[in-house]
């Protein structure tokens, strides 16, 4: 049976939900930043790699064309992008080394099964990659899991302008669109960014 269209199936954030998410990121933000700044942590195009597969599991829209850009910048060819943005078989990107390709097959597993993967193939990442890489990556899947949710938020406030029956929907309503008010006035630089990046990869 098809899903009603006025029924939004994607995860999202509540208000409560927003605020335990912000503290877990402070919590997080110098390691999370340091992934993001600094090439000797996580290599970008590794890095990118991660955010594009946890994003394909969420289906945050705005999130994959941001990353989609970034991607494109950090090195990854457009063969990669959509395999990672179709589900495909990590083992496959050409671009990454077996280790990373296990780091982004764990990060699917994470976030098809909501932060619980299995325990084997967490063990498995262990012993492929040293103790502060293996902190680096759960930093980053948090934040790119709180971006996907938040994006995904405002795409449900978004759909409940075409669906009036949703509007109906009072408290949810309200919920979406708080939310996403607040990632539409903070993430709007991001979608700037990811759409030069995008035109540059065009161009090139």
């Amino acid at each position: 049976m098809t899903p009603s269209p006025s029924v939004f199936r994607r995860r999202t954030l509540s208000v409560v939900g927003l605020l335990v998410a912000l503290v877990g990121l402070a919590w997080r933000l110098p390691r999370i930043l340091a992934v993001h700044l600094s090439s000797k942590r996580l290599r970008p195009l590794w890095r990118e790699s991660l955010w594009l597969a946890v994003t394909e599991v969420n289906g945050c829209r705005f999130c994959s064309y941001v990353h989609e850009g970034m991607a494109g910048a950090a090195g990854l060819s457009p063969n990669d992008i959509q395999l990672l943005l179709a589900s495909g078989d990590p083992n496959s990107l050409a671009a990454l080394e077996p280790r990373e390709s296990l780091a982004v097959a764990y990060a699917k597993a994470w976030a098809d099964t909501d932060r619980k993967p299995p325990a084997g193939l967490l063990s498995q990442l262990g012993a492929e990659l040293s103790d502060r890489e293996v902190a680096d990556l759960h930093a980053l899947l948090h934040a790119v899991n709180f971006a996907n949710r938040a994006g995904n938020t405002a795409d449900s406030l978004l759909g409940r302008l075409t669906h009036p029956r949703r509007l109906l929907q009072i408290w949810p309503a309200l919920n979406d669109l708080v939310v996403g008010t607040l990632v539409a006035l903070f993430g709007w630089p991001a979608m700037v960014m990811g759409a030069i990046l995008r035109w540059r990869n065009r161009k090139a």
